[in-house]
């Protein structure tokens, strides 16, 4: 499934739109766009008003996806923020921009091994 999902993913980016993929057992107990918009530096704010502050990093991403980890301990510097972690395609968020073409291309590198 990982293939078909990455062939998909990568078709709508290049047609130029973002794309939010979450799998059927994911629970969204709100809407999760105000932590993806567009902040203020990008050329196309969302509508309805500005992203999160605590979001405002993360509104900069061309890729935001989940990990299967959940100590906290690891999220920092000394432990590479789970840079080796598997990871976890339940909830994948692409901007459409040259970097998440480039992670794409890395993902589909790892089928071809």
């Amino acid at each position: 499934m990982g293939l078909v999902k990455q062939l998909f993913i990568r078709a709508v980016l290049r047609e130029g739109y973002d794309v939010m993929v979450s799998d059927v057992d994911v629970a969204w107990l709100r809407p999760p766009w105000p932590l993806v918009r567009y902040s203020s530096v990008r050329s196309a704010p969302a509508e309805n008003g500005a992203v999160e502050q605590e979001a405002s990093l993360l509104a900069l991403a061309d890729v935001v996806l989940s990990v299967d980890q959940v100590q906290q301990y690891l999220d920092c510097d000394k432990h590479r923020w789970h840079v080796d972690s598997e990871l976890n395609t339940g909830v994948l968020f692409f901007r459409a921009s040259a970097g998440a073409l480039a992670v794409l291309d890395e993902w589909l590198g790892t089928f071809q091994k």
